[in-house]
């Protein structure tokens, strides 16, 4: 999928046990093992590029539930993710793109961020059109060019593909699962080999951040509910280039919906900030930078015909909580550490190990108790 990973040939039983069931694949006409090669890339899934009849497809494995094909179904039929060629079997196929990650692209942070920030604001868009009541008319995908790295350039400048939404879209929107935090650490809690000592001190901070998430919530009123994607690293969106007449510049799409589900738009922004190492302090730049971009989408949507209540719209951009934003990021930091720790004890490779410590070093400063880790 992406320009910065290398593919290689399938050695291992494992992969070649996957591959002979890829290909018997109903999309697939005529594919065999030599035609496919192991993608290097993600930390929990086997991934594939895939060769057939003159065209070239990526293929991956999921090993967890359904949610990544349906939200990757979703996201694709709005413009913002690969085209799906199949999903079932435990395997989701798109499209393959030659494209660059985010993360290694010669951005700055800051623009990284707003780049992600705008496909997260798109994402959140779509749960809010399926449940409109317009629900056959015409809505605008909007690709973002590179050369475009604020938010109002972007949205006026961004190229436009008329998509009808349909019933079936909401179905799998409604099949999406709502987050529950607590659900999902005490599920890798339990997945961890520790002492009762350290159990007892991560569940007692467990406790702590939800009773702080709880107070926020309350304090926040009616919250939003949207399509988040739930993983917000910079190495799922991709960078493609454009045609020959356009060079220099790229659309952008979004993939690994592994952890998607629906939540309210302060998570996905939290998530974001957590998995890609950005620390606390930015939090109120972060959640100004998104009002800025929703307001964007708004009047470009506005101007397009997309809905017919500018004022209902802004009402919700302006009822988003930075509060919640911050107690959703300490709970994502726990999460990302613990997972990652959860990865490291599995499979023993150290690079997970590093990856759980420094998530929980950004935490540590506030909640000190995680330096024994």
């Amino acid at each position: 999928m992406s320009l910065d990973h290398e593919n290689m040939p399938i050695l291992d039983e494992t992969h070649k046990k996957l591959a002979l069931k890829l290909c018997q694949l109903p999309c697939f006409n005529s594919l065999t093992i030599d035609n496919i090669a192991v993608i290097d890339v993600g930390l929990s899934q086997s991934c594939f590029q895939v060769d057939d009849t003159n065209q070239r497809y990526f293929a991956k494995y999921l090993t967890g539930s359904y949610v990544e094909t349906t939200a990757s179904q979703i996201a694709a039929f709005y413009g913002i993710a690969p085209k799906v060629v199949y999903a079932g079997n435990n395997w989701l196929v798109t499209e393959f793109k030659v494209a660059q990650e985010l993360n290694t692209a010669d951005l700055s942070e800051n623009e990284k961020i707003t780049l992600m920030l705008t496909m997260l604001a798109q994402c959140h868009q779509i749960d809010e059109h399926s449940d409109s009541q317009h629900h056959n008319e015409q809505l605008d995908s909007v690709f973002y060019k590179a050369s475009h790295l604020t938010f109002n350039s972007a949205v006026s400048s961004a190229g436009a593909t008329s998509l009808k939404p349909i019933r079936k879209q909401k179905d799998k929107l409604s099949a999406l699962p709502k987050l529950n935090v607590t659900a999902v650490i005490d599920d890798l809690l339990q997945q961890l080999e520790l002492s009762d000592q350290q159990n007892q001190q991560l569940k007692q901070l467990s406790k702590k951040l939800m009773q702080n998430l709880n107070k926020a919530n309350e304090q926040a009123g009616n919250i939003r509910q949207v399509f988040c994607h739930g993983d917000a690293n910079f190495s799922n969106v991709l960078l493609v280039k454009n045609n020959l007449s356009s060079p220099n510049t790229h659309d952008y799409l979004l993939v690994d919906f592994e952890c998607a589900c629906i939540a309210p738009i302060e998570y996905d922004l939290a998530m974001m900030m957590a998995v890609n190492g950005i620390e606390a302090n930015k939090i109120e730049i972060i959640y100004q930078l998104y009002l800025q971009g929703l307001t964007a989408l708004n009047k470009q949507g506005n101007a397009h015909e997309i809905v017919d209540n500018s004022s209902v719209e802004l009402m919700n951009v302006k009822s988003l909580s930075s509060k919640l934003v911050t107690c959703y990021y300490d709970l994502s930091i726990l999460i990302n550490g613990l997972w990652y720790f959860v990865a490291y004890q599995s499979r023993q490779q150290l690079k997970y190990k590093n990856l759980a410590l420094k998530q929980l070093q950004l935490l540590a400063k506030s909640y000190p108790e995680l330096y024994q880790f």
